[in-house]
């Protein structure tokens, strides 16, 4: 059941980041999706996956401070098929 949740959370995670990168998205939705892959991140310590959660989480910070990239559809695709992954 958990891992379900992380999933959707995850696919919502990378709608976020799109919308984001293109300021369609308010901060405070972005904050809760950056403290939600922290958490994530601590909660699974000493996984790969978790260092890009991680590191996918500070770039959200990022986004919120204005810095667009085409990295985001990087880090959108990933989190999308990571959490669809985890659906089946």
């Amino acid at each position: 059941m958990i891992i379900w949740l992380f999933g959707i959370l995850d696919i919502l995670a990378g709608i976020v980041i799109v919308l984001l990168n293109h300021n369609l998205a308010p901060w405070n939705i972005g904050l809760g999706f950056s403290i939600y892959l922290f958490i994530k991140s601590f909660m699974f310590k000493g996984d790969l996956m978790s260092f890009i959660d991680f590191f996918i989480g500070i770039y959200i910070i990022l986004l919120l401070f204005g810095f667009h990239s085409w990295i985001s559809y990087l880090f959108a695709i990933f989190l999308i098929q990571k959490g669809a992954f985890s659906l089946k």
